[in-house]
């Protein structure tokens, strides 16, 4: 049985948390719900209804390949969201938290640098996502800083790593999560200029909201390789199997959205490589959770 620093033994998925292991404080679990349920919104809205984003989303987005691809993101947000609500080891939700931080500040500043393209003066259905969504970014934010400060506040370590990332995926997710972090930056600030050498028509809006989650992802990627084990960032890894899947299932759906070229190429071959991650990193959890248990 694996132990804490001090021998006592630590615990399972869904059970309380070993005394010396710094546990996740109730208030972050609880903000996981609404979480979860409004990415299942976001998701529906976007990805499901991608070509009606004019009457039933906080802003027209066009064309739907961006309304597919940022569902895609959402849906990976509620996969990761889900699977922090069972956990109770903050070492194990540390990833959960720190890319939506991320996300969620970066979202906000490019609402509220476009906030003459959102439905707020529209029909009631679109115009009540609208004040949702703003209402929500300006609210997430400050909440999870003050969320972070309590669980800084919280006694505890972070128990062993008992399911060590093999060193070729380690080196996969630092040089995703560098190039993201560094064309989404640059995406985020000047959106127009990169928009003629992006594999779509985007506008400054949608490219700095794609922008938010491509620095978002960054993030979770820069992440997982420092945490360098399975177990602990397995909701991230498993959401970025969602994202690449579901982006997968977008781009097949809206081809014609696309200008072709090597931007097109790259943009699959991302996608195909966060499935094969999500993919990869559940067997060999798996598989590192067997060997431990026949141990």
């Amino acid at each position: 049985m694996v132990t804490a620093p001090t021998g006592a033994p630590v615990r399972g998925t869904g059970a309380a948390p070993d005394p010396a292991v710094r546990p996740v404080v109730p208030a972050l679990r609880w903000l996981y719900r609404p979480f979860a349920g409004l990415a299942v919104g976001a998701t529906i809205s976007l990805f499901g209804a991608s070509t009606r984003t004019d009457d039933a989303f906080a802003w027209t987005i066009a064309p739907p390949l961006t309304a597919a691809l940022l569902g895609a993101a959402y849906a990976g947000a509620l996969t990761i969201f889900v699977l922090a609500l069972r956990e109770t080891v903050w070492a194990n939700v540390r990833i959960a938290f720190f890319p939506p931080f991320v996300l969620a500040t970066l979202m906000l500043i490019a609402t509220l640098l476009h906030l003459d393209k959102f439905h707020f003066g529209a029909d009631p259905i679109p115009a009540a996502v609208a004040w949702i969504w703003l209402i929500v970014y300006i609210v997430v934010p400050p909440a999870m800083v003050v969320l972070f400060v309590l669980e800084l506040r919280t006694a505890g370590v972070d128990p062993p790593r008992t399911a060590p990332m093999a060193g070729w995926m380690r080196n996969v997710l630092a040089a995703y999560g560098v190039a993201a972090l560094v064309g989404g930056t640059a995406l985020f600030l000047v959106p127009a200029d990169i928009a003629p050498h992006w594999p779509w028509a985007i506008t400054p809006l949608t490219g700095r909201a794609l922008a938010a989650w491509i620095v978002g992802l960054g993030v979770a990627a820069v992440l997982a390789f420092y945490e360098r084990d399975l177990r602990r960032v397995r909701a991230g890894l498993w959401a970025f199997g969602v994202i690449g899947a579901a982006g997968l299932i977008a781009v097949a759906r809206y081809a014609d959205n696309l200008r072709g070229g090597i931007g097109t190429w790259l943009l699959v071959a991302v996608l195909a490589v966060m499935a094969l991650l999500g993919v990869v990193a559940v067997v060999m959890e798996r598989a590192e959770a067997t060997n431990r248990s026949r141990g």
